[in-house]
C-alpha cells in the first residue's frame, strides 16, 4: 500500500526518524495561505507521496504543485 493511498489519521501514527541534519520544509497553501510544516523531506514523502528527489526539483525551482508552494524552513 503506498502511504499516500492510507486513511490520513494512519498517517499521523506513522513513526518518523528524523535526523538532527534534516532540514524542515513549509508547505503554504496559494490560496488560503494555510502553512503546514513537515520536519524533514523523508516525513513530507511519507505524507503526501511526492518523491524525495521530485520534492528536492519543486524546491529549488520553487515551482507551485498541487496548489501549495514549497521552500526549506530556515
Amino acid at each position: 500500500v503506498r502511504s499516500h493511498d492510507c486513511p490520513p489519521e494512519l498517517l499521523h501514527k506513522v513513526p518518523v526518524k528524523i535526523s538532527k541534519k534534516a532540514k524542515a520544509i513549509k508547505q503554504t497553501n496559494i490560496h488560503t495561505h494555510e502553512e503546514t510544516i513537515y520536519k524533514s523531506l523523508t516525513e513530507l514523502t511519507i505524507k503526501t507521496g511526492i518523491s524525495e528527489k521530485t520534492m528536492s526539483k519543486i524546491i529549488e525551482e520553487n515551482q507551485i504543485v498541487n496548489e501549495c508552494k514549497w521552500q526549506y524552513v530556515s
